[in-house]
């Protein structure tokens, strides 16, 4: 079981490596004169973060909030399916299959079908977060299905303002949004971490 020193070198080496791959981000833009349009430099980006922060915050709220409903959805109802499958060992043969055909297909490709049954509200949002498996893993999935579920139609969130970026070829804006998206996810896959580690004691 990892100790509390393991975990803080964890983190710092975390940390470390975000910091790092901004710093070669920044040097080989200015290296290679790289233009904007192509890759902007890390600072032009942490700037439009800074200046943009309360819209960003706002932004990366209302997607959190999507996706942790729609992940504490899915992991009740998967739960109950599992729960359901244990005590009735038959419903096997009737579950198991519709299942695993809704699972093979990519959930982004329900995005569609969830704007036109719930609309640009969150509510769509929140029923295509809740096809998951597993939290770590569903954690980022979710942020990727919630991401393009607000660019295909929304009017708020990080989806949204990386959207509404591109549309007014704001390069800066879709990078400073990409980069809060990333941030958040890794933010989220962290503290999932640390529940699984205290909840899930015996691993």
């Amino acid at each position: 079981m990892p100790t509390l020193k393991d975990r803080e070198r964890a983190l710092f080496l975390g940390v470390a490596g975000v910091a790092l791959l901004m710093l070669v981000w920044e040097l080989i833009v200015r290296v290679f004169a790289i233009p904007v349009y192509v890759l902007p430099p890390m600072s032009g980006i942490l700037a439009t973060v800074a200046e943009n922060g309360s819209i960003l915050a706002a932004a990366a709220l209302t997607t959190v909030l999507e996706v942790v409903a729609g992940l504490t959805l899915g992991a009740v109802i998967g739960v109950a399916i599992a729960i359901a499958l244990v005590m009735v060992p038959f419903a096997k043969n009737v579950v198991l299959p519709p299942l695993v055909a809704i699972n093979s297909v990519p959930s982004v490709a329900y995005a569609p079908l969830a704007q036109l049954w719930f609309g640009v509200g969150p509510e769509g949002k929140v029923f295509m977060e809740a096809i998951a498996t597993g939290l770590r893993i569903s954690v980022v999935r979710s942020m990727i299905i919630a991401i393009v579920t607000e660019m295909l139609g929304a009017y708020r969130g990080l989806g949204w303002v990386i959207f509404q970026s591109a549309q007014q070829v704001d390069f800066l804006g879709v990078w400073s949004a990409v980069l809060v998206t990333s941030l958040t996810s890794l933010a989220l896959f962290a503290l999932v971490s640390a529940g699984e580690r205290r909840l899930v004691f015996w691993r």
